[in-house]
């Protein structure tokens, strides 16, 4: 049996382990069952690729709000998180009368004692705050309120996100 063959390369090095855990009998149809799985998964990561270079392809035109979004504290690099955004609200931010009606639209509208858009976002630390005197799924939507806030700032007056 050539296990090497039939596993994942990020399994290579936990090999022995995989072969004490496997101390059966490994009969051939099982082994062409797990060649199918292998290839199986290996095309799955090919078509995610391609889908990838589709994805940025179709969002070349809007590289310039892609960047004002990659400029928000915790979108980092992440071009796919930040074209996410754009092909959900759009590039024609005009069509949100004001950053409260975006978060309305979005499922995030802002409690009675918060007012959109006037604050800083500083995520970890806030975060950790809102956590202990809310609870997580309650700090979750503010954070992302506070996001979308500052994306529909930012695409509003083409302005990158301030440290």
């Amino acid at each position: 049996m050539d296990l090497p063959n039939l596993i994942h390369s990020s399994l290579k090095k936990e090999l022995p382990e995989l072969e004490l855990a496997i101390a059966g009998v490994i009969t051939p149809e099982l082994a062409e069952k797990m060649k199918l799985i292998k290839q199986h998964y290996e095309q799955l990561v090919v078509n995610k690729q391609a889908l990838k270079t589709i994805i940025l392809e179709l969002a070349r035109p809007y590289a310039k709000e892609i960047e004002l979004i990659q400029s928000t504290p915790g979108f980092g690099s992440s071009m796919i998180s930040s074209i996410s955004v754009i092909s959900e609200i759009g590039v024609d931010i005009t069509k949100f009368y004001s950053a409260k009606y975006l978060c309305f639209r979005a499922g995030l509208t802002p409690t009675n004692n918060e007012c959109a858009g006037k604050k800083h976002p500083e995520i970890r630390n806030h975060d950790l705050a809102l956590k202990k005197r809310r609870g997580h799924r309650r700090a979750i939507i503010t954070i992302a309120r506070q996001l979308l806030t500052a994306i529909y700032h930012m695409l509003r007056e083409h302005v990158p996100a301030c440290d």
